[in-house]
C-alpha cells in the first residue's frame, strides 16, 4: 500500500494542508491499518518529499507530542542532514502545550546540527504549564538566536522563568515581546528584561499577575524605553505597573490598546483619562474595550456597571485625544446621548481615518449617530 500513498503524495507538493491529508488517509485507510500509523507514512512521505526536492522553508511550526516520538526523532534526524531546508526560516514556533511527556526534542538536534536555525526573526513558544522543559536547551536555542526580532511566550510559569536570562544574548535585534495567557503569580522578578534596551513593541494578552515586582527589571532600564505599541489585555493588571511602565514610555507611544475586564473598572474611572493625557503627545491608534466579567457585582447588574462606566468614558474621553490619532476602536455598552457628546468632542481630531465602534448594549440603537457623524465629516 505504501507504493499508492507514495504516489498519492507526490501529487501533493502544491497544495500540502491538513485538509488534504485528511483526504488522504481516508483514501488509504482500511479496517487493517491503523490510524495512527497511516497518519504516520502519510507524513513521513510528505516531509521526505519537500527534503528531496530541496525546499526551503520561511516557516516552520513543530508541535512536539509523545505519541508521535518516533516520528519527530526521524524528522529531526533528516532535517539534521540538510542545512539548506532551514536555512531561510523566518518564523519558528515549538508548541509543547499538550504534551504528556516533554521529551528531549526537537532542541537538541538543532543545537548539535551544523543546519542549526539561524535565520529565525520571529519565534513563537507554547509552553506545558505542567511540565517541566530543558533549561539548556530552550536557553541554547534562544542564544543562538542572533537575528530575532520578535518572542512570542504563551502559558509562560514560574517553571520556564529561566528562560529570560537568555534575553541578552539577542537583545541587539529584540523589538518586539508578546506575553500569552500567562500566569505571573508566584513568579519571581524577569532578570532577562533588562537587557531589552530596543524593544518597540509590549504585549500583555489574557495574563495574570502583572505586577511591579515582576517587571521591575524592564521599568529599571536606565536608558529610554522607546516603546512605540502597548497591549495590556486581561484582568489581573496592577494599577501601579501600568503608572510606572507609562510613565517610563509616555514620550513615545504610539500604538495603545487597553482591554480590560470590568472586574479592573477602577483604572477606567480612575486612572484612565490621566494615563492618556501622559501619552498623548504621538498617540496615532487606540483601542479601548470593557470586556465582560463574572465576577460577582452587589450594587448593580454587570450591565449597568459596564454602562456607567462606557458612558463616562465617553463623555470625558473626546476632548483629551491628540489632534494625531489616525485610529480609534471602542467595543463598550453604549447609549447613544454620550456617543453623540463624545463624536461631537472629537471634531478637533482631523487626521481621523478610522473609527471602529462595537456596541455592547442590549440595544444597538448607534448606527443613526455614527451615520450623522460621518456625513459631517465629509
Amino acid at each position: 500500500m505504501q507504493k499508492h500513498v507514495t504516489e498519492f503524495i507526490e501529487n501533493l507538493i502544491d497544495d500540502a494542508n491538513p485538509r488534504t491529508i485528511d483526504f488522504a488517509i481516508s483514501l488509504f485507510r482500511n479496517k487493517d491499518t491503523k490510524l495512527y500509523d497511516l497518519k504516520c507514512t502519510i507524513y513521513e512521505l510528505l516531509f521526505k518529499l519537500f527534503i528531496n526536492n530541496d525546499i526551503s522553508l520561511n516557516s516552520l511550526y513543530v508541535k512536539i507530542c509523545h505519541s508521535q516520538h518516533a516520528l519527530n526523532v526521524m524528522i529531526f534526524n533528516e532535517i539534521c542532514k540538510k542545512p539548506k531546508f532551514l536555512s531561510d526560516i523566518k518564523y519558528f514556533t515549538l508548541d509543547f502545550d499538550r504534551c504528556k511527556v516533554i521529551p528531549h526534542l526537537p532542541i537538541p538536534s538543532f543545537e548539535y546540527s551544523p543546519s542549526a536555525i539561524t535565520s529565525n526573526k520571529h519565534f513563537t513558544i507554547y509552553f506545558n504549564s505542567k511540565k517541566n522543559l530543558s533549561e539548556r536547551n530552550l536557553k541554547y536555542f534562544i542564544k543562538s538566536q542572533t537575528q530575532l526580532l520578535s518572542l512570542t511566550l504563551y502559558t509562560i510559569s514560574s517553571k520556564v522563568a529561566y528562560l529570560m536570562s537568555a534575553l541578552k544574548y539577542c537583545s541587539n535585534t529584540l523589538t518586539s515581546i508578546e506575553f500569552n495567557s500567562c500566569d505571573f503569580n508566584d513568579m519571581p522578578s524577569l532578570n532577562g528584561l533588562n537587557y531589552l534596551i530596543h524593544l518597540e513593541s509590549l504585549q500583555f494578552k489574557h495574563c495574570k499577575g502583572i505586577t511591579v515586582q515582576v517587571f521591575r527589571p524592564l521599568l529599571d532600564i536606565s536608558t529610554p524605553l522607546k516603546i512605540k505599541t502597548l497591549t495590556l489585555e486581561g484582568l489581573s493588571i496592577e494599577i501601579t505597573f501600568i503608572q510606572s511602565l507609562f510613565q517610563k514610555i509616555g514620550s513615545f507611544l504610539e500604538n495603545l490598546g487597553i482591554h480590560l475586564g470590568i472586574g479592573r473598572i477602577n483604572i477606567f474611572e480612575f486612572h484612565l483619562f490621566k494615563l492618556i493625557t501622559h501619552v498623548r503627545k504621538h498617540l496615532k491608534y487606540l483601542s479601548l474595550q470593557i470586556r465582560n466579567h463574572r465576577q460577582p457585582c452587589f450594587i448593580e447588574s454587570e450591565y449597568e456597571q459596564q454602562l456607567r462606566v462606557s458612558s463616562m468614558i465617553l463623555t470625558n474621553l473626546g476632548q483629551i485625544l491628540p489632534d494625531t490619532l489616525k485610529y480609534l476602536e471602542l467595543k463598550l455598552v453604549i447609549d447613544p446621548i454620550k456617543l453623540k457628546i463624545f463624536l461631537d468632542n472629537c471634531k478637533h481630531i482631523v487626521g481621523l481615518n478610522s473609527l471602529l465602534v462595537m456596541n455592547n448594549s442590549q440595544n444597538d440603537i448607534i448606527f443613526n449617530v455614527l451615520k450623522e457623524f460621518v456625513r459631517e465629516k465629509k
